[in-house]
């Protein structure tokens, strides 16, 4: 039960991380260009809106304002992140027996075989012979 606990905590921390990283990436971008096409005018901040200042400089300030709840939030997740991944080193089971592996036939005959059968009775073989007899 706690290791099931720790995982979760492990996976929704570096979930969480990953998330703000990306929206990082992605969102400066989309503001900029967004405040740039709406084309906004600040009487206050300059007097003439010389190349788009006036958009670049609110799109710098929405910018700053997110990206900074961004980087609160992946202090957060780094804060529960590294103790889960600390913890896992002690509590993994190196036994084994919580190992579960599956019931596949790794072997290439029957894949082979398959293949061959597809290849001959689907029509896909017309005017082909095979190299040679499969197993």
């Amino acid at each position: 039960m706690l290791v099931s606990l720790l995982d979760a905590w492990y996976w929704l921390a570096l979930a969480g991380w990953f998330a703000c990283v990306l929206s990082s990436a992605i969102i400066p971008p989309v503001v900029f260009r967004v405040i740039q096409e709406a084309d906004p005018t600040l009487p206050r901040v300059l007097s003439v809106n010389l190349n788009n200042q006036h958009s670049t400089l609110l799109a710098g300030d929405v910018v700053r304002g997110i990206l900074s709840v961004f980087f609160g939030l992946q202090i957060v997740c780094c804060a529960t992140f590294l103790p889960a991944l600390i913890s896992k080193w002690f509590l993994i089971d190196l036994s084994g027996q919580r190992i579960v592996f599956p019931d596949y036939d790794f072997s290439p005959v029957p894949v082979c075989n398959r293949f061959y059968d597809i290849w001959t009775m689907g029509g896909l073989a017309q005017g082909f012979e095979a190299p040679h007899e499969l197993p």
